[in-house]
């Protein structure tokens, strides 16, 4: 969920309007306005505050994928799928279909 999402179900969650919601956190009304229309995107700090006058506080949780170095995956989707096997893999495959063994999904 964006800033902006987050803030708008928050605050109407608690039942405020934008300009109660601006006074009970300290700042201007147009800041919530402009935040909730994704205009700006608040600071971690403002946006807490925010969401505090409005009773919610603010989670922040790891996306998956995050910090993974991604490169390699990328090369080997790149090859064909009998490419992205090792020689091993490829040698018991090629068997595999010698003894014409049939692969039944269960």
């Amino acid at each position: 969920m964006n800033a902006a999402r987050a803030l708008r179900v928050a605050r109407m969650r608690a039942g405020l309007s934008q300009t109660e919601l601006a006074r009970l956190a300290g700042v201007p009304g147009s800041v919530v306005n402009r935040i909730e229309r994704g205009h700006v995107v608040p600071r971690v700090d403002t946006l807490q505050r925010l969401l505090a006058a409005a009773g919610a506080t603010l989670a922040i949780e790891p996306r998956r994928g995050i910090g993974f170095e991604r490169g390699p995956i990328r090369e080997l989707l790149r090859l064909p799928p009998r490419g992205r096997l090792d020689r091993s893999q490829i040698e018991a495959l090629d068997e595999l279909c010698r003894r014409r063994v049939r692969f039944v999904v269960v």
